[in-house]
């Protein structure tokens, strides 16, 4: 078990990829402010979106497999609107999914319409905004450590395109801005869980037993769940720094376990056909201290973050010999089930990157280091999530934009925890409005107590999109 908290913990640190950049949000929340009335009436109204249709294989791994097994069909619309007027703005974002075939019953995405944004927002030096949004803290481009606020989307793990892991949550957010500084304050009064890996991409614990995993990420509508943050900064010589405190519920989950009896056990006999293992994610609430600090020197960006959590929850190790503990306890009814015990412990991460436009404003080389600490001798305690990950990512474009090609890799540079990720990505536009992709995503170092939940889970996709 202690191989599948940690990938979803690394994945759940995946907050900041895809989100906004502070100068977009500001667009966004103020319109396209220019000083004529003709040019403001003109840009009163803006309309996008787009329509998609994806198609996920899985590739086969055993002599005897004749085709590829079908991941995921999905049709997909989005639809974004916002009206301008002055200070005032307003933007809906709204996407439809469809999936004609539903491959797993159980834990299937269903067609459904649902808001990825939806607010208004208004001011000056004095800004709003109230609704569904998304928050731009934190600067990261893969795994962020400050991003608190935004709700993740991991339903299809790291497959999962970046600008759809992080979901907008209902919200207020103050901003006043006072020259190149601003002060920021933010208050969600609801909790949002963490969408877990589901259908081909869901958790699994291969062992003798039988595993269930409890999905318990829907809303929780309750007021005492709420979060509040606030954010200071802005540009100071040449950097753009900023401080922020949060008061709420980690991303940073932990999965807390339980062995049931489910037959009849015999005592003094470890009965694995007679239990099985329920599984479901815990959420800690924490308060947070996160910094930011990035810096353009010419055609390099080099960006840093960090967060200190005095109170972060640290989940005990579980070992195959405590498992048939508990199980002996049980059958002689000495024992609960409970595997595992959670501590409060002080928490340290930071993300160390920089970005290189080396081919021009098309071409671009990201690299990523992410480490996260336990602030105490955690030798009984699971390995942090965020530990020793390198990210390096290129991407350029070829006849005039029209040919985009990208790919990276994810993976541990250190012996004792091999293991990765490698994926590529090359996108053709035609007919102005149309793009056809392909994407690939090949896991590396089975062995790896981290990306040893994705063997055998390397797929290719086929995107058709039609922008308007």
């Amino acid at each position: 078990m202690k191989r599948i908290a940690m990938v979803v913990l690394l994945v759940l640190a995946a907050s900041v990829a895809g989100a906004q950049t502070e100068e977009e949000l500001d667009r966004e929340l103020l319109g396209d402010s220019a000083s004529s009335d003709i040019q403001e009436e003109k840009n009163s109204w803006e309309i996008n979106g787009f329509l998609r249709s994806s198609l996920q294989l899985a590739l086969p791994f055993s002599a005897d497999a004749s085709e590829y097994e079908v991941v995921k069909l999905e049709g997909r619309g989005r639809l974004n609107t916002q009206y301008s007027s002055g200070t005032f703005s307003a933007k809906a974002s709204v996407d439809a999914f469809y999936y004609p075939i539903q491959h797993f019953k159980d834990t299937f995405p269903r067609n459904r319409i649902e808001a990825a944004e939806l607010y208004v927002a208004g001011g000056d030096r004095f800004q709003y905004k109230l609704g569904i949004q998304r928050f731009a803290w934190g600067n990261a481009e893969i795994f962020g450590v400050t991003g608190f606020f935004n709700r993740l989307d991991l339903s299809e793990s790291l497959a999962k395109d970046p600008s759809d892991i992080t979901r907008g949550v209902a919200a207020l957010s103050l901003k006043y801005i006072f020259g190149e500084l601003a002060v920021e304050a933010a208050w969600c009064p609801m909790q949002y869980p963490v969408i877990v890996p589901r259908g081909f991409w869901a958790l699994k614990d291969h062992k003798p037993y039988e595993t269930e995993f409890i999905y318990n990420d829907s809303v929780r509508y309750d007021m005492t769940k709420s979060s509040a943050g606030a954010r200071v900064g802005g540009t100071m010589q040449g950097f753009d720094a900023f401080i922020s405190y949060f008061n709420g519920y980690s991303s940073n989950v932990l999965i807390n376990s339980t062995m049931i009896e489910t037959g009849s056990l015999t005592a003094g006999v470890i009965g694995y056909d007679e239990v099985k293992r329920e599984s479901s994610l815990e959420y800690m609430r924490v308060n947070s201290i996160g910094l930011e600090f990035s810096r353009v020197i010419r055609k390099v960006t080099l960006r840093y973050e960090s967060v200190v959590t005095p109170d972060m929850g640290a989940m005990k190790k579980v070992t195959d010999d405590d498992v048939d503990s508990v199980i002996l306890a049980m059958s002689n009814d000495a024992s609960d089930g409970e595997l595992a015990s959670i501590d409060r412990v002080p928490y340290f991460a930071y993300t160390l990157g920089a970005d290189w436009n080396i081919w021009g404003a098309n071409g671009m080389i990201l690299l990523e280091w992410t480490q996260g600490l336990y602030l105490r001798d955690m030798t009984d305690y699971n390995y942090p999530a965020l530990s020793y990950l390198m990210v390096i990512f290129l991407q350029d474009s070829f006849f005039d934009k029209r040919l985009t090609v990208r790919g990276g890799t994810v993976f541990r540079p250190i012996a004792i925890l091999p293991g990765g990720l490698l994926s590529g990505e090359v996108a053709w536009k035609f007919m102005q409005n149309c793009e056809l992709a392909f994407r690939g995503m090949f896991f590396f170092g089975n062995d790896d107590d981290l990306f040893e939940y994705f063997k055998n889970k390397d797929v290719i996709e086929v995107r058709m999109s039609y922008l308007f």
